[in-house]
Parts: structure tokens; sequence; C-alpha cells
């Protein structure tokens, strides 16, 4: 941990002594800061230094910055950081007072290296998940915090609305616009997973919008959402494209 300390220390102090304009080292510093963390540094310990740690040479009070605003993370985004794009979101979502936390991608040691085995798909819970029409292209996405086999329980309700022709229902709107149609009961993919329900109506959200190409059963596009995320549409819809 001291090394990495130290290593955090150098840097910031590099900072201070090459960048001449005030706007420039703060960007820098902001990119340092944001490098740590999608680096898998510990976040309290980063934002500490950042916040505390001015050169000696530079205080203007010969102490260090004692102040301490302490990330909100409730109201924080944990992302991939991806250069060029990560910017531009970090600006429009810290207009929506959003804290952007930058974390390291897929990793080869993610994919391969896991220690627990993976959960059947009946047992996991927190999901943004997809039902399929039988007949059609047609899809549903929705979202979920209990268990996808809880879920498909109260899929039940979705049966009997169709029977009953309760319109609230949207799985029951395509069969009656579609008569000889039928959902796929047992078929469902999981499209992604968050344990924060706010966040998960965002994804879904974010799923809907991306998947909106005409075949979607759902009536609406749930809760607006920046349009900055529609920079991400083409890759959710490549590699979610199940």
């Amino acid at each position: 941990m001291v090394t990495k300390t130290g290593s955090i220390k150098t840097l910031i102090f590099r900072a201070y002594d090459l960048c001449t304009e005030i706007k420039d080292r703060n960007e820098e510093l902001e990119f340092l800061k944001d490098t740590f963390i999608a680096n898998d540094f510990p976040i309290n310990i980063v934002d500490r230094i950042f916040q505390k740690y001015i050169p000696h040479k530079y205080r203007t009070d010969g102490k260090e910055n004692t102040q301490k605003t302490p990330i909100d993370f409730e109201k924080s985004f944990k992302v991939p950081y991806v250069k060029g794009f990560s910017d531009i979101l970090r600006r429009e979502l810290q207009k929506e007072g959003i804290h952007v936390i930058f974390s390291k991608g897929t990793t080869l040691e993610k994919k391969l290296c896991k220690l627990t085995p993976k959960k059947p798909i009946e047992e996991s819970k927190h999901n943004i998940y997809r039902k399929y029409c039988s007949k059609c292209s047609a899809t549903y996405i929705g979202e979920s915090g209990m268990t996808m086999k809880q879920r498909d329980t109260l899929h039940n309700y979705f049966k009997s609305d169709i029977k009953t022709g309760k319109s609230r229902c949207a799985l029951y709107t395509h069969i009656r616009d579609n008569k000889d149609h039928e959902i796929d009961w047992e078929k469902k993919v999981i499209l992604d997973k968050e344990i924060h329900f706010e966040k998960r109506k965002i994804k879904e959200a974010i799923y809907i919008n991306a998947f909106d190409n005409g075949t979607l059963m759902n009536p609406d596009k749930n809760i607006p959402i920046n349009q900055c995320w529609t920079e991400f549409f083409p890759f959710i819809t490549e590699v979610k494209g199940y």
C-alpha cells in the first residue's frame, strides 16, 4: 500500500510541476484519479490522497488540504474507462449530479479465473431479462430483483391476463394483436444484472431504447434517459443481440 500511495503522490507532483496553467493541471489530476481507479486502486484511498495532497512547494499555507468532500456513492455510476468517450460521459452525468467512477473493463482473468461456480439462470436475481415470442421476432424486456424462478412464477399471472384479456399486460397485447402467436415461457436471456433498484430501472430503459426497432412488446420506453447513452446502442445491440 505504501508503494501505491507513493506512486499516486509522485504523479500528482509531476502534474503540479509540468502543468503551468491551473485548468490543464486540474484536467490532468482528474485524468490521473480516474486512471488509478480504473486500475483497481482502492477508491477511498485514491479519493483521500487527491483531496488532501498538495506538493510542499505548491502549498500556500504550508499545510496539506484537510478539507475532504466524500463521494456520494448513492449518486455514483461505475463504468469501464473508454478513451475519448468516457470524458464526454462524465461531463454529461455531472450536469445531472451523478459522479462517474471509472473501472477496469473485462479481462481474461475475470473471464477465466472464477472461484465460485456459476448459478443456474433460475436462481439468479437482480436481472434485466428478455422474453421471446415463439412465432416471431418480437421480444419483451423487463427487470426484476427476485430470482428468475420467482419471476417466472409471476409470469403465471401474465398467462391469466392473456386469458382474461387485461390490457395492462404487454404480453397479452402482443397475443391479442397476433392471434396465432404464443409466448415462449421457457426461453429467457439475462441481458444484465444490477442490485440497486434505480440503477436497474435505468439499465432496463437503456436496453429498451437500444432494441427499439419495432419488434419490442414493451408499450413504452420506461423512464427517460440522457441522450449520451445513444453512443452505446450499437455496441449493446451487437454484443447483447441474442
